[in-house]
C-alpha cells in the first residue's frame, strides 16, 4: 500500500518547497502532521501540515483570506478608501493587519462629517457608509429633521384624537420630536403644521 505523499497526491509534489530539504515528498506519509513549506501556483509560500493539504484539502491561506499578506489581501491595499477612514481608536491594530472581509468589529471615522462608529470590517467592505451621513444614527444638530429640513419640521405632535381621513392635511413619516428624529424612520405620526 502506497502511503507516501508523492504516491498519494503527486500534484502536491510541484508545490513542495525546497526549504524542506533534506525532507522530500518521497520520505513523508500522506497523513503526516509534520508542518512543511509549500509554494502555491499563485506564487505564495506558506507553512501547513502534510495532512492538512492531503486530507483537509487546504490551499493557499492568503488566496483564501485565512491569513494576511500585507500588500496582497489586507484592507489597506484592497480598499484604500476604507483604510483612510480607519479610526485611531483601533490602535495598535492597523488596516494592514486585517483582511478585507474580516468578521471583526473596528472603529471608523467618516472623512465627511468626522463622526466615529463601530461596525464589522466585512460590512464596510460590502459597501456600508457612515450611519450619521446616511441618517441611520441620529445626531442632534447634524442629521435630525429639525436641522436637515427646518421648513417642514412640525411645531408639535398632535396630542388630541387623530382627525378623520378627510380632514388630513399632511402626514410625514417621522417620530414625535423633530430634534430627535433621524431622516430614515418608518412610523407615521400626525402633526400640526404652521402654514
Amino acid at each position: 500500500m502506497k502511503r507516501m505523499l508523492a504516491d498519494v497526491r503527486p500534484e502536491l509534489v510541484n508545490e513542495w518547497s525546497q526549504r524542506n530539504l533534506p525532507l522530500t515528498p518521497d520520505s513523508v506519509t500522506h497523513g503526516s502532521n509534520k508542518i512543511v513549506w509549500w509554494n502555491g501556483k499563485c506564487g505564495h509560500e506558506w507553512r501547513a501540515s502534510v495532512k492538512n493539504r492531503v486530507i483537509g484539502g487546504s490551499g493557499c491561506p492568503y488566496c483564501s483570506h485565512n491569513a494576511i499578506l500585507e500588500g496582497y489581501n489586507d484592507l489597506a491595499s484592497q480598499k484604500p478608501e476604507l483604510a483612510a477612514e480607519w479610526s485611531a481608536r483601533n490602535a495598535p491594530l492597523l488596516p494592514t493587519q486585517v483582511t478585507v472581509f474580516a468578521n471583526r468589529k473596528a472603529w471608523w471615522k467618516c472623512k465627511e462629517c468626522g463622526n466615529e462608529w463601530e461596525t464589522l470590517i466585512t460590512t464596510r467592505s460590502d459597501g456600508s457608509k457612515c450611519p450619521y451621513c446616511s441618517g441611520i444614527i441620529l445626531l442632534k444638530g447634524f442629521n435630525d429633521l429639525a436641522t436637515t429640513q427646518p421648513k417642514i419640521a412640525p411645531i408639535s405632535p398632535i396630542i388630541a384624537p387623530l382627525p378623520k381621513p378627510r380632514e388630513i392635511i399632511k402626514t410625514i413619516t417621522i417620530s414625535p420630536i423633530p430634534k430627535e428624529v433621524p431622516k430614515l424612520v418608518r412610523e407615521t405620526i400626525w402633526y400640526l403644521w404652521k402654514y
